[in-house]
């Protein structure tokens, strides 16, 4: 399960780090801050989805190799 905290925890902090770096670096006002807040939101949430689709077909294919066995 670390793999699923690293795959929502890494896009938010690198889209911050950018954030930040745009915003000292170009004088970019708090608007950056909350735009790479929501995009890391939503890229940690898009990694979720296709973790979870990944390992439910996994299951099922691991089931269906149970059964006939």
């Amino acid at each position: 399960m670390t793999e699923l905290g690293f795959l929502l925890v890494i896009p938010l902090v690198l889209l911050l780090f950018l954030a930040n770096f745009l915003q000292s670096r170009f004088g970019w006002g708090q608007w950056t801050t909350m735009a790479g807040l929501l995009l890391g939101i939503l890229c940690g949430v898009a990694n979720f989805w296709s973790f979870a689709k990944y390992w439910t077909r996994e299951a099922k294919k691991n089931e269906d190799e149970n059964l006939w066995k």
